[in-house]
Order: C-alpha cells, then sequence, then structure tokens
C-alpha cells in the first residue's frame, strides 16, 4: 500500500487535523511518574508483575509496556487501545485515582495513531482517526 500526502491534511507538523477516511482509529496513551523515593527498580517491577494480570483481558486494550527510565528515576505505561473511546472508557478519574495511590503523580499523554507499521510481517497500516475539528 502506498500512501501520498494528499491523504492527510495537517493543522500543524505535530497534530493531524483530519484524514480522509472517517472512524475511530488506534489510540496511544503514555504515562510517566517519578519513581517513588527510596523504591528500588526491583520493587517497581514487582508492583507491575502485580498489576500485570488487570489488563489480560481488558476490552479494547491491544498492548501495554510497562517502562523504566535508563537515565533517571522515570517509570510508566504506554497502553495501545483499539480507539480513543476504549482509551477514555478505562482511563476514568476513579482508575487515574487507584493509579495515583500506587506511584504519585502521574502525567498522561494521548496519540492517535495514523499509521502503524509492523516489521513482522512487514505491513504497514493506516488507522483511520476521529475529526479534531469539533474538539
Amino acid at each position: 500500500m502506498v500512501l501520498d500526502e494528499g491523504n492527510v491534511k495537517m493543522k500543524n507538523k505535530n497534530c493531524i487535523k483530519e484524514r480522509a477516511s472517517t472512524g475511530m482509529g488506534m489510540h496511544i496513551v503514555i504515562s510517566t511518574f517519578d519513581r517513588p523515593q527510596g523504591m528500588r527498580a526491583e520493587d517497581l517491577i514487582e508492583k507491575f508483575n502485580q498489576s500485570a494480570p488487570i489488563y489480560r483481558d481488558l476490552e479494547g486494550l491491544i498492548r501495554k509496556h510497562y517502562l523504566l527510565g535508563c537515565e533517571d528515576d522515570k517509570a510508566g505505561g504506554v497502553y495501545v487501545f483499539a480507539s480513543r473511546d476504549d482509551a477514555e472508557a478505562w482511563f476514568t478519574k476513579d482508575r487515574i485515582a487507584w493509579a495515583e495511590e500506587r506511584f504519585g503523580k502521574i502525567t498522561f499523554q494521548r496519540f492517535d495513531v495514523p499509521i502503524e507499521v509492523t516489521t513482522s510481517p512487514p505491513m504497514i497500516t493506516p488507522h483511520p482517526i476521529p475529526s479534531r475539528e469539533s474538539q
């Protein structure tokens, strides 16, 4: 599949305004937090292991990666959802409060996924994203 720039209109180079296709596409949420003071990496990994089963059958979640900073005391997660609606259904105020009780103040960044590249098998997949005109 070949994509040309005519399929995507840019609001600015960092934010896709709209795509020719319509619908809800993949959505990624990245959470980051400072490792709680005095908590060793091994202890944090144990907390990650304790929470991992929660995500096994989570509707709309494609993948979750736990993050541990290599050069600092940051940690977090990358959540790949099938749609923005799925992400918003998961990240409620109560869910965020629960996570912040465990890890402290968390920063969340949200991203639409207009194109996905897979290396095995090799594939480039465009994902429709919602128009941002109404946001």
